[in-house]
């Protein structure tokens, strides 16, 4: 039986772009099922504001529902209770989900590919293409709503889109053979024109919109010629991305390695750029292919060296083994990038319990002997009266095949403190001469 998880919707009931928020173990569950897609954290809390300032009571309910809050609350005004549950959401407890739209098998799979031909791309060029003085970037159709200097950029035509990607292919020929094929099936994909309402389909070529910005009357002082070449250069660079545990025993018992809920702080040197200069960070789950972003922040430049703090989020979303669980993020300013910083995970484990009872539940299969196996582990054993068995070592999370003689079933490690996995096998599967003599005379003793 599904149960409905406690949920705060936050758009209004007219609104298409419907948004909810969640626990963050709700979303982990309602991911798995491919309906819904995680929100910015920003764009969360912008929503937030706007739900209290048309209906602060649904706000109430909802937290009073939630349990973390519910003492509290009585005693909390609408201030300090937004700060409350924008708390949550920054600690990553409360999650906002918007219904993902539904696309063909093949629209998935050729959306993969144009990701990964314009990682490729990135990878040799960077995340900016320059040519005549001005710069563009390709991003897919569905991705450029999501740019988040959107309002800053502008689509390039089609055909002016292709003359780019030939000219910076030709100039890339010499020094990399190998960019002229990646460019070429690049400009194969591009989106042909569209207006609204009409939508593109295919890789976009966009490009920094040049703006005029208009000089102030009163300038309180004003720039010298060193400085404003200094500024017209942008001789910006970054470098030697890394990252360190803000708590120091964590950052003692596992210097290189993070577990769920482990705040840790991001680095990356910054050498030409102003202080106060904002560097942004790109954190990615390495577990996807191909990796999907997980959150974007931003740190200002502090004496040469840009820093943020980032909470650990929960890369397993379902118990399918992972081998290495494993982030990454990249430090970028202007159209400098650094390279991939790994953000490995340590891999959580768990017990074999389990419990074999019959098809509805009502009766034990005791006594039978059973085999474990999976993850590289084989484990044999009896199951008791109650037809329980126990591993008591730790093994990691993951599937793993249960056999009682014929019949086979898959089950899932679980948490030292967690009931044991339930298997519900059918009569049939066990032997007749196998059941124990109680249950044959409480069956004899039930339809007498």
């Amino acid at each position: 039986m599904s149960v409905h998880p406690v949920s705060l919707s936050l758009t209004p009931s007219w609104s298409e772009n419907d948004l909810i928020l969640v626990r963050a173990t709700d979303a982990v569950r309602l991911g798995r099922q491919s309906d819904y897609e995680v929100v910015p954290r920003g764009q969360a809390e912008a929503h937030l504001d706007d739900l209290a300032r048309r209906d602060m009571m649904s706000i109430r309910v909802f937290c009073a529902k939630l349990g973390e809050l519910r003492h509290s609350l009585p005693s909390l005004d609408r201030h300090e209770l937004l700060c409350q549950i924008q708390g949550l959401i920054q600690r990553g407890e409360l999650v906002a989900l918007r219904a993902a739209e539904s696309e063909p098998d093949d629209s998935r799979r050729a959306r993969v590919e144009q990701r990964r031909l314009l990682r490729a791309i990135e990878a040799a060029l960077g995340r900016w293409l320059r040519h005549a003085g001005r710069q563009y970037r390709l991003v897919t159709d569905v991705d450029i709503g999501r740019l988040p200097d959107r309002n800053n950029v502008e689509v390039v035509r089609h055909d002016e889109a292709a003359a780019v990607l030939d000219a910076v292919a030709r100039r890339a020929g010499p020094v990399r053979s190998d960019l002229a094929p990646l460019l070429t099936k690049a400009k194969s994909r591009l989106s042909r024109d569209w207006r609204p309402p009409s939508s593109p389909d295919g890789l976009v070529l966009v490009r920094k919109a040049v703006t005029i910005a208009s000089s102030p009357r009163d300038v309180e002082q004003a720039v010298t010629p060193s400085e404003m070449r200094k500024l017209m250069a942008k001789e910006w660079s970054l470098s030697n991305p890394r990252w360190k545990h803000e708590d120091k025993h964590r950052d003692g018992e596992s210097p290189d390695a993070v577990l769920q809920g482990d705040e840790i702080a991001l680095y990356a040197d910054v050498q030409g750029a102003p202080e106060g200069t904002k560097v942004c960070f790109e954190i990615l789950d390495e577990t996807t292919d191909p990796p999907e972003l997980l959150d974007t922040l931003y740190g200002p430049n502090k004496a040469g060296v840009a820093k943020v703090v980032w909470c650990a989020r929960d890369l397993e979303r379902s118990h399918v083994p992972k081998t290495e669980l494993s982030a990454s993020f990249t430090a970028s300013l202007e159209d400098q990038r650094t390279q991939n910083c790994p953000i490995p995970y340590i891999p959580e484990m768990g017990q074999l319990h389990v419990m074999v009872r019959t098809l509805h539940l009502d009766r034990p299969f005791g006594n039978h002997a059973i085999v474990l196996s999976g993850q590289g582990i084989e484990v044999r054993g009896t199951l008791d009266e109650e037809g329980v068995f126990e591993h008591t070592e730790e093994v990691p999370f993951g599937e793993y095949r249960l056999s009682i003689g014929e019949f086979e079933t898959k089950v899932l490690a679980v948490r030292d403190d967690d009931p044991p996995f339930v298997v519900p096998a059918p009569p049939e599967a066990i032997p007749e001469e196998r059941w124990q003599l109680k249950d044959m005379e409480s069956e004899g003793a039930e339809f007498a």
